[in-house]
Protein backbone atom coordinates (compact mmCIF):
# COMPACT_ATOMS: atom_id res chain seq x y z
CA UNK A 1 0.00 0.00 0.00
CA UNK A 2 0.99 3.58 -0.48
CA UNK A 3 2.61 4.85 2.69
CA UNK A 4 1.68 8.11 4.35
CA UNK A 5 4.29 10.17 6.20
CA UNK A 6 3.14 8.54 9.41
CA UNK A 7 3.50 5.08 7.95
CA UNK A 8 7.01 5.92 6.77
CA UNK A 9 7.97 6.19 10.41
CA UNK A 10 7.55 2.44 10.87
CA UNK A 11 10.81 0.85 11.86
CA UNK A 12 12.39 -1.77 9.66
CA UNK A 13 11.58 -4.60 12.06
CA UNK A 14 7.94 -3.55 12.48
CA UNK A 15 7.55 -3.12 8.75
CA UNK A 16 8.88 -6.61 8.09
CA UNK A 17 6.54 -8.07 10.68
CA UNK A 18 3.58 -6.28 9.09
CA UNK A 19 4.74 -7.42 5.66
CA UNK A 20 4.78 -11.03 6.76
CA UNK A 21 1.31 -10.67 8.31
CA UNK A 22 -0.09 -9.48 5.00
CA UNK A 23 1.69 -12.23 3.08
CA UNK A 24 0.67 -14.95 5.53
CA UNK A 25 -2.26 -16.20 3.37
CA UNK A 26 0.02 -16.26 0.30
CA UNK A 27 -0.87 -12.93 -1.27
CA UNK A 28 1.35 -10.57 -3.25
CA UNK A 29 2.19 -6.97 -2.38
CA UNK A 30 1.94 -4.16 -4.91
CA UNK A 31 4.02 -1.22 -3.75
CA UNK A 32 3.32 2.44 -4.43
CA UNK A 33 4.91 5.43 -2.72
CA UNK A 34 5.66 9.04 -3.55
CA UNK A 35 9.14 8.69 -2.03
CA UNK A 36 11.71 7.13 -4.39
CA UNK A 37 14.04 6.59 -1.45
CA UNK A 38 11.35 4.70 0.47
CA UNK A 39 10.42 2.72 -2.62
CA UNK A 40 13.98 1.52 -3.27
CA UNK A 41 14.53 0.93 0.44
CA UNK A 42 11.45 -1.26 0.67
CA UNK A 43 12.38 -3.29 -2.39
CA UNK A 44 15.90 -3.85 -1.03
CA UNK A 45 14.63 -4.64 2.45
CA UNK A 46 12.16 -7.31 1.40
CA UNK A 47 14.60 -8.80 -1.11
CA UNK A 48 17.34 -9.07 1.54
CA UNK A 49 14.91 -10.97 3.76
CA UNK A 50 13.72 -13.34 1.06
CA UNK A 51 10.19 -11.94 0.79
CA UNK A 52 8.29 -11.65 -2.50
CA UNK A 53 7.34 -8.35 -4.07
CA UNK A 54 5.33 -7.86 -7.25
CA UNK A 55 7.45 -6.31 -10.00
CA UNK A 56 4.82 -3.81 -11.05
CA UNK A 57 3.87 -0.72 -9.07
CA UNK A 58 0.21 -0.59 -8.14
CA UNK A 59 -2.12 0.75 -5.50
CA UNK A 60 -4.82 -0.52 -3.20
CA UNK A 61 -7.34 -0.82 -6.01
CA UNK A 62 -5.58 -4.12 -6.75
CA UNK A 63 -6.24 -5.35 -3.22
CA UNK A 64 -9.33 -5.75 -1.10
CA UNK A 65 -9.14 -2.69 1.11
CA UNK A 66 -11.17 -4.14 3.96
CA UNK A 67 -8.98 -7.22 4.05
CA UNK A 68 -5.81 -5.11 4.26
CA UNK A 69 -7.32 -2.93 6.96
CA UNK A 70 -8.28 -5.92 9.05
CA UNK A 71 -4.79 -7.42 8.81
CA UNK A 72 -3.16 -4.14 9.77
CA UNK A 73 -5.53 -3.83 12.72
CA UNK A 74 -4.76 -7.38 13.85
CA UNK A 75 -1.06 -6.70 13.60
CA UNK A 76 -1.26 -3.60 15.78
CA UNK A 77 -3.52 -5.27 18.30
CA UNK A 78 -1.00 -8.05 18.76
CA UNK A 79 1.81 -5.50 19.14
CA UNK A 80 -0.06 -3.50 21.75
CA UNK A 81 -1.22 -6.55 23.70
CA UNK A 82 2.36 -7.80 23.78
CA UNK A 83 3.33 -4.48 25.39
CA UNK A 84 0.54 -4.63 27.95
CA UNK A 85 -1.43 -1.87 26.25
CA UNK A 86 -5.18 -1.63 25.86
CA UNK A 87 -6.47 -1.87 22.29
CA UNK A 88 -9.69 0.03 22.90
CA UNK A 89 -8.14 3.32 21.76
CA UNK A 90 -6.84 1.95 18.48
CA UNK A 91 -8.57 3.45 15.45
CA UNK A 92 -7.77 2.65 11.83
CA UNK A 93 -9.09 4.14 8.66
CA UNK A 94 -8.32 4.42 4.96
CA UNK A 95 -8.83 8.10 4.18
CA UNK A 96 -8.17 7.68 0.50
CA UNK A 97 -7.29 4.81 -1.79
CA UNK A 98 -3.86 3.59 -0.86
CA UNK A 99 -3.36 5.86 2.15
CA UNK A 100 -2.86 4.13 5.47
CA UNK A 101 -3.32 6.36 8.51
CA UNK A 102 -1.53 5.89 11.80
CA UNK A 103 -3.66 5.34 14.93
CA UNK A 104 -4.14 8.50 17.01
CA UNK A 105 -2.08 7.01 19.84
CA UNK A 106 1.13 5.46 18.58
CA UNK A 107 2.66 2.32 20.08
CA UNK A 108 5.76 2.93 22.21
CA UNK A 109 8.76 4.07 20.19
CA UNK A 110 11.04 1.07 19.89
CA UNK A 111 13.24 2.55 17.20
CA UNK A 112 14.39 5.93 15.94
CA UNK A 113 11.81 7.69 13.81
CA UNK A 114 13.41 9.34 10.82
CA UNK A 115 12.49 8.98 7.18
CA UNK A 116 16.10 9.55 6.15
CA UNK A 117 17.33 6.42 7.87
CA UNK A 118 15.28 4.24 5.56
CA UNK A 119 17.46 5.21 2.65
CA UNK A 120 20.01 2.52 3.54
CA UNK A 121 18.61 -1.03 3.67
CA UNK A 122 20.15 -3.12 6.44
CA UNK A 123 22.71 -5.39 4.77
CA UNK A 124 22.84 -9.05 5.61
CA UNK A 125 25.80 -9.21 7.97
CA UNK A 126 26.02 -12.43 9.97
CA UNK A 127 28.57 -11.44 12.59
CA UNK A 128 31.11 -9.98 10.20
CA UNK A 129 33.84 -8.16 12.09
CA UNK A 130 34.22 -4.42 11.57
CA UNK A 131 36.89 -2.11 12.94
CA UNK A 132 35.07 1.17 13.54
CA UNK A 133 36.96 4.44 13.98
CA UNK A 134 35.44 6.41 16.85
CA UNK A 135 36.18 10.07 17.50
CA UNK A 136 33.87 10.61 20.44
CA UNK A 137 31.54 12.69 18.26
CA UNK A 138 27.95 12.01 17.28
CA UNK A 139 28.76 10.85 13.74
CA UNK A 140 31.10 7.98 14.57
CA UNK A 141 28.97 6.96 17.56
CA UNK A 142 25.82 6.71 15.47
CA UNK A 143 27.76 4.85 12.77
CA UNK A 144 28.71 2.28 15.41
CA UNK A 145 25.09 2.06 16.62
CA UNK A 146 23.78 1.33 13.14
CA UNK A 147 26.40 -1.29 12.41
CA UNK A 148 25.76 -3.09 15.67
CA UNK A 149 22.01 -3.09 15.04
CA UNK A 150 22.64 -4.63 11.61
CA UNK A 151 24.41 -7.56 13.17
CA UNK A 152 28.07 -6.70 12.76
CA UNK A 153 30.64 -7.60 15.40
CA UNK A 154 32.47 -4.38 16.25
CA UNK A 155 35.88 -3.45 17.56
CA UNK A 156 36.32 0.28 18.24
CA UNK A 157 39.48 2.31 17.88
CA UNK A 158 40.31 5.96 18.59
CA UNK A 159 43.49 7.65 17.41
CA UNK A 160 45.71 9.74 19.59
CA UNK A 161 47.49 11.91 17.08
CA UNK A 162 48.50 15.07 18.91
CA UNK A 163 49.04 16.45 22.40
CA UNK A 164 48.32 20.11 21.67
CA UNK A 165 44.61 20.40 21.04
CA UNK A 166 42.55 23.32 19.77
CA UNK A 167 39.91 24.61 22.12
CA UNK A 168 37.25 23.90 19.49
CA UNK A 169 38.11 20.21 19.65
CA UNK A 170 37.59 20.24 23.40
CA UNK A 171 34.21 21.96 23.26
CA UNK A 172 32.80 20.69 19.99
CA UNK A 173 32.77 17.56 17.90
CA UNK A 174 36.36 16.55 17.42
CA UNK A 175 37.98 14.44 14.76
CA UNK A 176 40.44 12.41 16.82
CA UNK A 177 42.45 14.75 18.93
CA UNK A 178 41.38 15.61 22.46
CA UNK A 179 41.75 13.50 25.57
CA UNK A 180 38.08 14.17 26.31
CA UNK A 181 37.11 12.80 22.91
CA UNK A 182 39.12 9.63 23.50
CA UNK A 183 37.30 8.91 26.75
CA UNK A 184 33.93 9.81 25.23
CA UNK A 185 34.59 7.29 22.47
CA UNK A 186 35.53 4.63 24.99
CA UNK A 187 32.41 5.29 27.07
CA UNK A 188 30.24 5.05 23.95
CA UNK A 189 31.82 1.71 23.01
CA UNK A 190 31.29 0.36 26.52
CA UNK A 191 27.68 1.52 26.49
CA UNK A 192 27.08 -0.11 23.10
CA UNK A 193 28.77 -3.30 24.23
CA UNK A 194 31.92 -3.78 22.17
CA UNK A 195 35.68 -3.62 22.70
CA UNK A 196 37.58 -0.38 22.24
CA UNK A 197 41.25 0.54 22.11
CA UNK A 198 43.37 3.67 21.73
CA UNK A 199 45.91 3.78 18.92
CA UNK A 200 48.88 6.02 19.65
CA UNK A 201 49.73 7.48 16.24
CA UNK A 202 51.42 10.66 17.45
CA UNK A 203 54.85 9.95 15.99
CA UNK A 204 53.48 8.83 12.64
CA UNK A 205 51.09 11.79 12.51
CA UNK A 206 53.91 14.22 13.27
CA UNK A 207 56.22 12.69 10.65
CA UNK A 208 53.59 12.61 7.90
CA UNK A 209 50.66 14.99 8.31
CA UNK A 210 52.27 17.76 10.36
CA UNK A 211 55.58 17.66 8.51
CA UNK A 212 53.76 17.79 5.18
CA UNK A 213 51.61 20.65 6.45
CA UNK A 214 54.63 22.72 7.47
CA UNK A 215 56.67 21.92 4.36
CA UNK A 216 53.81 22.98 2.09
CA UNK A 217 53.56 26.44 3.64
CA UNK A 218 57.34 26.85 3.45
CA UNK A 219 57.07 26.21 -0.30
CA UNK A 220 54.35 28.81 -0.78
CA UNK A 221 51.54 26.26 -1.01
CA UNK A 222 48.32 25.86 1.00
CA UNK A 223 47.97 22.27 2.27
CA UNK A 224 44.88 20.32 3.27
CA UNK A 225 45.93 18.20 6.26
CA UNK A 226 42.57 16.41 6.48
CA UNK A 227 43.16 14.84 3.06
CA UNK A 228 46.61 13.64 4.10
CA UNK A 229 45.32 12.36 7.44
CA UNK A 230 42.58 10.31 5.81
CA UNK A 231 44.94 8.68 3.32
CA UNK A 232 47.98 8.14 5.54
CA UNK A 233 46.69 7.82 9.09
CA UNK A 234 43.02 6.93 9.19
CA UNK A 235 42.95 4.42 6.35
CA UNK A 236 46.61 3.52 6.43
CA UNK A 237 46.80 2.67 10.12
CA UNK A 238 43.18 1.55 10.31
CA UNK A 239 43.64 -1.17 7.68
CA UNK A 240 46.81 -2.39 9.39
CA UNK A 241 44.92 -2.72 12.66
CA UNK A 242 41.92 -4.31 10.91
CA UNK A 243 44.17 -7.08 9.59
CA UNK A 244 45.67 -7.54 13.04
CA UNK A 245 42.20 -7.82 14.61
CA UNK A 246 40.89 -10.06 11.79
CA UNK A 247 38.29 -7.49 10.77
CA UNK A 248 36.83 -7.81 7.29
CA UNK A 249 35.76 -4.16 7.08
CA UNK A 250 36.59 -0.77 8.49
CA UNK A 251 33.95 1.88 9.14
CA UNK A 252 33.91 5.61 9.85
CA UNK A 253 31.33 8.32 10.44
CA UNK A 254 32.03 10.16 7.18
CA UNK A 255 29.14 11.38 5.05
CA UNK A 256 29.99 9.49 1.88
CA UNK A 257 29.03 6.32 0.03
CA UNK A 258 30.88 3.53 -1.75
CA UNK A 259 29.75 2.36 -5.18
CA UNK A 260 31.14 -0.23 -7.56
CA UNK A 261 31.10 -0.90 -11.29
CA UNK A 262 32.84 -3.74 -13.10
CA UNK A 263 34.71 -4.65 -9.93
CA UNK A 264 35.99 -1.09 -9.38
CA UNK A 265 35.06 0.51 -6.06
CA UNK A 266 34.79 4.30 -5.96
CA UNK A 267 33.30 7.09 -3.90
CA UNK A 268 29.80 8.47 -4.26
CA UNK A 269 28.61 11.62 -2.52
CA UNK A 270 26.50 11.43 0.62
CA UNK A 271 22.86 12.38 0.23
CA UNK A 272 23.29 15.34 2.60
CA UNK A 273 24.93 17.85 0.25
CA UNK A 274 25.73 20.17 3.17
CA UNK A 275 27.78 17.44 4.88
CA UNK A 276 29.23 15.45 1.98
CA UNK A 277 32.89 14.69 2.76
CA UNK A 278 34.07 13.02 -0.45
CA UNK A 279 36.29 16.04 -1.15
CA UNK A 280 38.54 14.92 1.73
CA UNK A 281 38.44 11.22 0.79
CA UNK A 282 39.56 11.24 -2.84
CA UNK A 283 42.96 9.56 -2.15
CA UNK A 284 41.24 6.34 -1.02
CA UNK A 285 42.07 3.54 -3.43
CA UNK A 286 39.74 0.92 -4.83
CA UNK A 287 41.18 -1.61 -2.39
CA UNK A 288 40.60 0.82 0.50
CA UNK A 289 36.98 1.34 -0.51
CA UNK A 290 36.29 -2.36 -1.04
CA UNK A 291 36.80 -2.80 2.71
CA UNK A 292 35.10 0.42 3.85
CA UNK A 293 31.61 0.97 5.26
CA UNK A 294 30.02 4.43 5.53
CA UNK A 295 26.84 3.90 7.59
CA UNK A 296 25.93 7.62 7.44
CA UNK A 297 26.17 8.04 3.69
CA UNK A 298 22.40 7.86 3.20
CA UNK A 299 21.55 10.02 6.22
CA UNK A 300 21.29 13.72 6.89
CA UNK A 301 22.96 15.36 9.86
CA UNK A 302 19.62 16.12 11.57
CA UNK A 303 18.64 12.47 11.20
CA UNK A 304 21.94 11.40 12.78
CA UNK A 305 21.37 13.72 15.73
CA UNK A 306 17.85 12.34 16.09
CA UNK A 307 19.14 8.77 16.17
CA UNK A 308 21.61 9.68 18.92
CA UNK A 309 18.91 11.47 20.90
CA UNK A 310 16.44 8.60 20.62
CA UNK A 311 19.14 6.15 21.71
CA UNK A 312 19.72 8.08 24.91
CA UNK A 313 22.81 10.08 23.84
CA UNK A 314 21.09 13.41 24.43
CA UNK A 315 24.17 15.46 25.28
CA UNK A 316 26.15 14.02 22.38
CA UNK A 317 23.32 14.82 19.96
CA UNK A 318 23.63 18.53 20.85
CA UNK A 319 27.40 18.75 20.52
CA UNK A 320 28.47 21.50 18.14
CA UNK A 321 30.80 20.92 15.23
CA UNK A 322 34.24 22.34 14.68
CA UNK A 323 35.73 23.18 11.29
CA UNK A 324 39.16 23.97 12.73
CA UNK A 325 42.28 21.92 12.07
CA UNK A 326 42.55 19.67 15.11
CA UNK A 327 46.24 20.34 15.85
CA UNK A 328 46.15 24.13 15.28
CA UNK A 329 45.19 25.96 18.49
CA UNK A 330 42.88 28.88 17.75
CA UNK A 331 43.00 27.99 14.04
CA UNK A 332 46.11 30.20 13.76
CA UNK A 333 48.49 28.31 11.48
CA UNK A 334 50.91 31.27 11.46
CA UNK A 335 51.51 30.95 15.19
CA UNK A 336 51.89 27.19 14.70
CA UNK A 337 54.62 27.72 12.09
CA UNK A 338 56.36 30.25 14.31
CA UNK A 339 56.44 27.68 17.11
CA UNK A 340 57.35 24.58 15.10
CA UNK A 341 59.82 25.91 12.52
CA UNK A 342 63.28 26.65 13.84
CA UNK A 343 64.20 30.34 13.43
CA UNK A 344 60.98 30.84 11.47
CA UNK A 345 60.91 34.64 11.79
CA UNK A 346 64.55 34.98 10.71
CA UNK A 347 64.48 32.48 7.84
CA UNK A 348 61.09 33.52 6.48
CA UNK A 349 61.04 37.19 7.36
CA UNK A 350 59.71 40.33 5.68
CA UNK A 351 59.59 40.67 1.91
CA UNK A 352 57.77 42.69 -0.72
CA UNK A 353 54.17 42.91 -1.80
CA UNK A 354 54.18 43.46 -5.57
CA UNK A 355 51.59 43.92 -8.27
CA UNK A 356 51.19 41.77 -11.40
CA UNK A 357 53.90 43.81 -13.14
CA UNK A 358 56.39 43.38 -10.30
CA UNK A 359 56.10 46.91 -8.90
CA UNK A 360 56.67 47.03 -5.15
CA UNK A 361 53.64 48.02 -3.11
CA UNK A 362 54.85 47.61 0.47
CA UNK A 363 56.37 45.18 2.97
CA UNK A 364 54.88 41.88 4.13
CA UNK A 365 55.75 39.67 7.11
CA UNK A 366 57.04 36.60 5.22
CA UNK A 367 55.41 34.67 2.38
CA UNK A 368 54.38 31.56 4.45
CA UNK A 369 51.93 33.80 6.32
CA UNK A 370 49.74 34.30 3.22
CA UNK A 371 47.48 32.15 1.04
CA UNK A 372 45.93 32.60 -2.40
CA UNK A 373 42.68 34.55 -2.22
CA UNK A 374 43.49 36.16 1.14
CA UNK A 375 42.17 39.70 1.61
CA UNK A 376 42.18 40.24 5.37
CA UNK A 377 45.22 40.66 7.63
CA UNK A 378 47.46 41.83 4.80
CA UNK A 379 48.74 44.81 6.75
CA UNK A 380 48.70 47.12 3.74
CA UNK A 381 46.26 49.78 2.51
CA UNK A 382 46.04 50.42 -1.23
CA UNK A 383 42.84 52.43 -1.35
CA UNK A 384 40.91 49.52 -2.83
CA UNK A 385 40.35 45.85 -1.94
CA UNK A 386 43.44 43.78 -2.67
CA UNK A 387 43.77 39.99 -2.78
CA UNK A 388 46.72 37.64 -2.78
CA UNK A 389 46.86 36.33 -6.35
CA UNK A 390 50.24 34.56 -6.34
CA UNK A 391 53.16 33.67 -4.05
CA UNK A 392 56.81 33.52 -5.14
CA UNK A 393 58.81 31.69 -2.41
CA UNK A 394 62.16 32.05 -4.21
CA UNK A 395 61.89 35.85 -4.21
CA UNK A 396 59.89 36.09 -0.98
CA UNK A 397 57.26 38.08 -2.86
CA UNK A 398 53.50 38.12 -2.50
CA UNK A 399 51.52 39.33 -5.53
CA UNK A 400 48.43 41.47 -4.88
CA UNK A 401 45.66 42.33 -7.28
CA UNK A 402 41.93 43.06 -7.65
CA UNK A 403 39.35 40.31 -7.22
CA UNK A 404 39.05 39.69 -10.96
CA UNK A 405 42.75 38.79 -11.01
CA UNK A 406 41.89 35.68 -8.98
CA UNK A 407 39.97 34.17 -11.89
CA UNK A 408 41.90 31.31 -13.44
CA UNK A 409 41.10 29.23 -16.50
CA UNK A 410 43.15 26.09 -15.90
CA UNK A 411 45.44 24.25 -13.52
CA UNK A 412 47.70 21.21 -13.52
CA UNK A 413 46.85 18.41 -11.10
CA UNK A 414 49.31 15.72 -9.97
CA UNK A 415 49.41 12.87 -7.41
CA UNK A 416 46.30 11.49 -9.08
CA UNK A 417 43.97 8.81 -7.78
CA UNK A 418 41.31 7.92 -10.35
CA UNK A 419 39.34 5.13 -8.71
CA UNK A 420 36.35 5.06 -11.04
CA UNK A 421 38.14 4.88 -14.40
CA UNK A 422 41.28 3.23 -15.66
CA UNK A 423 41.89 5.98 -18.23
CA UNK A 424 40.63 9.51 -18.84
CA UNK A 425 39.82 10.44 -22.45
CA UNK A 426 41.03 13.84 -23.59
CA UNK A 427 38.38 16.50 -23.05
CA UNK A 428 36.36 14.41 -20.60
CA UNK A 429 33.68 16.60 -18.96
CA UNK A 430 33.37 16.71 -15.18
CA UNK A 431 32.39 18.98 -12.32
CA UNK A 432 35.61 20.03 -10.56
CA UNK A 433 35.87 21.23 -6.95
CA UNK A 434 39.01 22.97 -5.67
CA UNK A 435 37.84 23.66 -2.10
CA UNK A 436 35.58 21.84 0.35
CA UNK A 437 32.83 24.46 0.32
CA UNK A 438 33.31 25.15 -3.36
CA UNK A 439 30.15 24.11 -5.27
CA UNK A 440 32.20 22.92 -8.21
CA UNK A 441 32.30 24.16 -11.79
CA UNK A 442 32.11 22.57 -15.26
CA UNK A 443 35.55 21.57 -16.51
CA UNK A 444 37.29 19.30 -18.99
CA UNK A 445 40.18 16.96 -18.23
CA UNK A 446 43.20 16.60 -20.50
CA UNK A 447 45.85 13.95 -19.78
CA UNK A 448 49.35 15.40 -19.46
CA UNK A 449 51.77 12.58 -18.73
CA UNK A 450 51.24 11.52 -15.11
CA UNK A 451 49.13 14.62 -14.50
CA UNK A 452 45.86 16.13 -15.71
CA UNK A 453 45.34 19.58 -17.13
CA UNK A 454 42.00 20.88 -15.86
CA UNK A 455 40.30 23.58 -17.92
CA UNK A 456 37.36 25.38 -16.38
CA UNK A 457 34.61 26.33 -18.80
CA UNK A 458 33.74 29.58 -17.02
CA UNK A 459 36.92 30.05 -15.02
CA UNK A 460 37.49 29.43 -11.31
CA UNK A 461 38.35 31.82 -8.47
CA UNK A 462 41.48 31.42 -6.35
CA UNK A 463 43.01 28.26 -7.76
CA UNK A 464 45.45 27.43 -4.97
CA UNK A 465 48.56 25.22 -5.27
CA UNK A 466 48.60 22.54 -2.58
CA UNK A 467 44.83 22.22 -2.39
CA UNK A 468 42.93 19.25 -3.78
CA UNK A 469 41.05 19.20 -7.06
CA UNK A 470 38.30 16.58 -7.03
CA UNK A 471 36.36 15.52 -10.13
CA UNK A 472 32.71 14.48 -10.10
CA UNK A 473 30.45 12.74 -12.59
CA UNK A 474 27.06 13.50 -11.10
CA UNK A 475 27.18 11.95 -7.63
CA UNK A 476 30.15 9.73 -8.48
CA UNK A 477 33.70 10.75 -7.63
CA UNK A 478 35.88 10.14 -10.67
CA UNK A 479 39.02 10.93 -8.68
CA UNK A 480 41.25 13.75 -7.56
CA UNK A 481 44.74 15.09 -7.12
CA UNK A 482 46.86 17.99 -5.86
CA UNK A 483 46.93 21.36 -7.64
CA UNK A 484 50.43 22.39 -8.77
Amino acid sequence: PQMSKARQRLTGSRFLALYREILAPGGAIHLKTDSPFLYHYTRSLVAANGLPLAEEIDDLHATRRDDVLQRVKTFYERQWIARGKSVKYLRFSLDAPGDLVEPPIEPPRDDYHSEARYMTPPPAAPRRRVLVAMSGGVDSTVAAMLLKERGYELHGVTYRVHDQVSRACMEKESGCCSVNAIFEARRAAERLGFEHQILDARDFFRDTVIRGFVDAYLRGRTPNPCVACNALVKWGKLLELADEKRCEYIATGHYARVASEAGRHFLRTGIDATKDQTYFLWPLTRDNLARTLFPLGELTKPAVREIARDRGFEQLSRKRESQEICFIPGDDYRAFLDEHVEDFAARYGPGWFVDADGRRLGRHQGFPRYTIGQRKRLGIALGQPAFVTAIDPARNEVVLGPREALLGRECRVTSLNLAKRDAIPDGHEVTAKIRYRNPGAPATLHPDGDALLVRFRDGMDAITPGQSAVFYEGDDVLGGGIIE
